[in-house]
């Protein structure tokens, strides 16, 4: 992986706004999708915070808006991504009360031993924290924000999101040729528990399964059962958009449009270890002393007797 060739590309993409390059904090801004405020890119005639630059040039309003497609090089840590097909959902809790709230996280992290890529990390931390610092009409003191403190190692990283499941009415032209190249729906979707698995059931007629838009080296689409082998501890580019819904807290989200691996994940080799006897092994089964004392055969010596005799000799 060439890393400064590949930077470089991104940074100079128009249709994407890389955070590792400082200057992005001047290309995007907030704007109101719905009941969502999302980030878009800005209009030349707009300064960083979403205003005109002349009264006289007005915001085209009839053209619908887009949000800004967001980039940047990771590492993923392997503790804080829950990488479940099934997001682990088994029954409603707290957090995910219907199994159509589910989503698989990603945490993106600053590699140990690239400090090119590690200084871009938090280049996009810092910039992701002035974005949401933006927000007009901030209510809650502790926002839920996609900048994550790793609790073992004290380490910022950034969450990012994949929902598992959309209404049909939802469902895109790229939707169904994912479901396509995966080979997999909401019917034969991998579970782990009776209990997703007839919770999906129930939904087979509205909504539909969102396999995690990740691709190898080579673009293979990942299957579902290569997330968690995969994705941990890879080097990847992700993609994403930001939003941020004010209702009660102040919350902000990461949704994941595509991961490309760049440097796959190690791949841990374990050597099998030499089997040890234990002291039973060693003794004589209750078959072998009968069929002995039947043949009128002495006892085989034990490993220590045999030491010992091979010294006196």
């Amino acid at each position: 992986m060439n890393f400064q060739r590949l930077r470089s590309k991104l940074v100079n993409d128009k249709n994407i706004v890389y955070l590792g390059n400082k200057s992005a904090v001047n290309d995007v801004v907030w704007k109101e999708i719905g009941n969502t405020h999302t980030l878009v890119q800005r209009n030349p005639n707009e300064t960083p915070h979403g205003t005109s630059q002349d009264d006289n040039v007005q915001n085209e309003e009839n053209v619908p808006l887009e949000p800004a497609l967001l980039s940047i090089i990771v590492h993923l840590s392997g503790p804080n991504s829950f990488l479940a097909p099934d997001a682990n959902w088994t029954k409603p809790t707290t957090w995910c009360k219907t199994i159509d709230r589910a989503a698989l996280t990603l945490a993106g992290t600053e590699p140990k031993n690239d400090q090119a890529i590690a200084e871009d990390v938090r280049t996009a931390i810092e910039t992701l924290k002035h974005f949401e610092n933006m927000v007009h009409g901030k209510k809650s003191a502790e926002p839920k924000s996609v900048i994550k403190i790793d609790r073992s190692t004290g380490q910022p990283y950034l969450k990012f999101r994949h929902a598992l499941l959309k209404t049909i009415e939802e469902k895109t032209e790229n939707d169904t040729e994912l479901e396509s190249e995966v080979g997999y729906d909401i019917s034969n979707w991998p579970t782990s528990h009776a209990e997703t698995r007839e919770a999906l059931d129930a939904l087979t007629q509205s909504h539909f399964i969102r396999p995690l838009p990740a691709y190898t080296r080579d673009n293979r689409l990942l299957r579902p059962d290569e997330y968690k082998t995969e994705l941990p501890n890879a080097i990847v580019e992700v993609q994403f958009t930001f939003h941020h819904w004010g209702y009660t807290n102040d919350t902000y989200a990461a949704n994941i449009i595509s991961i490309d691996i760049l440097k796959s994940s190690p791949q841990i080799i374990t050597t099998p270890k030499r089997r040890r006897h234990s002291p039973i092994e060693e003794e004589e089964s209750p078959l072998a002393k009968k069929s002995r004392k039947d043949n009128n055969e002495e006892p085989a010596p034990s490993k220590k007797t045999r030491k010992e005799t091979s010294k006196a000799t």
